[in-house]
């Protein structure tokens, strides 16, 4: 299970979500930056579907409408956590090569 760490810093209190040691063997922390505790437990139960997905349990809608509106780097973070599946890269193309 997740856990909230509290941190105070220069500019407040600030908020990250570690891992147990169960679901990541290197108990990594997500930093969020400067967000209220009551979204970093919005978050941390996001993260514990997401580990519960990657056992094998089905993914809950709130956490896909999530997963859908969180920025990319906070994504990439999760994918180099292997928490989520890296998006397919679409092919871009310029006006020029077009």
């Amino acid at each position: 299970m997740a856990s909230i760490v509290r941190k105070q810093t220069q500019s407040g209190i600030r908020f990250d979500i570690q891992l147990s040691l169960s679901e990541h063997p290197d108990r990594p922390k997500i930093a969020f930056g400067r967000i209220t505790e009551r979204d970093a437990l919005k978050v941390k139960g996001h993260i514990e579907a997401l580990v519960r997905v990657k056992m094998g349990g089905d993914m809950p809608l709130a956490t896909q409408a999530w997963l859908s509106g969180i920025p990319e780097s906070l994504r990439a973070r999760l994918e180099l956590l292997g928490l989520v599946q890296a998006r397919s890269k679409t092919e871009s193309f310029t006006v020029e090569a077009w």
